[in-house]
């Protein structure tokens, strides 16, 4: 597989909310249309709402130290973006146990 090829490779949901993560992580302002080439920025702006990612969410991990990540809930296998690894279920679930 040439390096052209590897480029136009389809990029996993996975890889696409890891890569969203990981600019506002590290930047009060990503660049947004490089994060994901292809998608828009405003495409990539409401895929960082989709998955719960907010300004106030990425000031308080950085505060804290904890990892944000995409993870699947222990409980019904659903993905959903966790604070750390102490943090394995979705709202859904986590609501159910109140």
């Amino acid at each position: 597989m040439t390096k052209n090829d590897q480029k136009r490779a389809p990029i996993s949901r996975a890889e696409i909310d890891r890569r969203i993560i990981a600019a506002f992580l590290e930047e009060d302002d990503p660049a947004l249309e490089e994060v994901v080439p292809g998608l828009s920025a405003a495409d990539i702006r409401r895929r960082a709402v989709e998955i719960g990612l907010s300004r106030a969410l990425v000031r308080d991990s950085r505060l804290s130290g904890d990892r944000l990540a995409m993870r699947a809930c222990v409980r019904c296998d659903a993905r959903f973006l966790s604070v750390g690894p102490q943090n394995r279920l979705c709202r859904a679930c986590s609501r159910r146990d109140t």
